[in-house]
């Protein structure tokens, strides 16, 4: 395309360009034809594990973590990697600068999918009442590769466990499965 600027995508970048609507692969095919239901490279390294990277699989849409060795598919980016910034609202909850979102910055209690949903629509809080669960491409946003157990900013989210928070996503196959990130390794 005329430039010289294209580098390997960053872990959180990758999901950008999902279609969760779409199933093996997981994304528009009409903007990116001939993408493989495989896993592609990312350049997040993970933490504690220099001859491992992250690599997203584009036939439903997980990370894994392959050792670096093993062949994978490649997908390039140009323009500037973002990094997180978190304001905290001193109100119970932290804006991402980068994205406007506004999260709740205390996590609640476990529940299902069904629960979770009706416990952030019934959700007042910073005298706001129109809370919702995140999609699975907003959670994703506030996953810190560079954290383990969990893989958040432990500043912002200071009571974030590492286990599964829901999204508001679904399977496109099958809607009684719904999207989560595991915050123990993101």
């Amino acid at each position: 395309g005329g430039h010289s600027d294209w580098r390997l995508p960053g872990a959180y970048e990758l999901p950008k360009i999902m279609d969760f609507g779409e199933y093996n692969p997981i994304i528009d095919e009409t903007y990116f034809p001939s993408t493989k239901s495989e896993p592609y490279w990312s350049t997040t390294t993970q933490e504690g594990w220099s001859d491992y990277a992250y690599a997203v699989q584009f036939s439903y849409g997980d990370h894994g973590v392959p050792a670096k060795t093993v062949s994978n598919y490649v997908r390039c980016v140009r323009g500037t990697s973002t990094t997180r910034s978190f304001t905290d609202n001193g109100d119970s909850t932290v804006t991402d600068t980068k994205t406007g979102l506004v999260w709740q910055q205390t996590s609640g209690s476990q529940r299902n999918w069904t629960s979770s949903l009706t416990y952030c629509e019934d959700l007042t809080l910073a005298s706001q009442s129109d809370w919702r669960l995140p999609n699975i491409k907003e959670l994703g946003s506030i996953v810190d590769l560079s954290q383990s157990l969990p893989s958040i900013d432990g500043t912002a989210f200071p009571s974030s466990g590492e286990g599964g928070y829901w999204s508001s996503t679904t399977r496109s196959l099958d809607v009684s499965y719904a999207s989560l990130v595991l915050f123990s390794n993101g």
